[in-house]
């Protein structure tokens, strides 16, 4: 759905609702599921925040928290968008 760079990390966005990141290596590397991202439809960085819009035409920002924390697994969000 949508792709954004931060830092030299890639980000994206799944038609699944999800956010993922990974390292930028230019081999195969699996992604990490790093939250959730409801409906979005384009995807941007800035100054160290992820950006998106919805299809509600809703604008969010939030941290790209490339770390889970302890307790939680890689299917759990860290951060949301909302």
């Amino acid at each position: 759905v949508a792709m954004a760079a931060l830092n030299g990390m890639p980000y994206c966005v799944t038609n699944e609702n999800k956010l993922y990141m990974r390292d930028p290596v230019p081999y195969d590397v699996g992604w990490t599921h790093i939250g959730h991202a409801i409906d979005v439809v384009a995807m941007t960085a800035l100054n160290g925040k992820l950006y998106c819009a919805t299809n509600e035409n809703e604008l969010y920002v939030r941290d790209p928290v490339p770390l889970i924390l302890a307790g939680r697994t890689s299917n759990t969000p860290v951060v949301s968008w909302r």
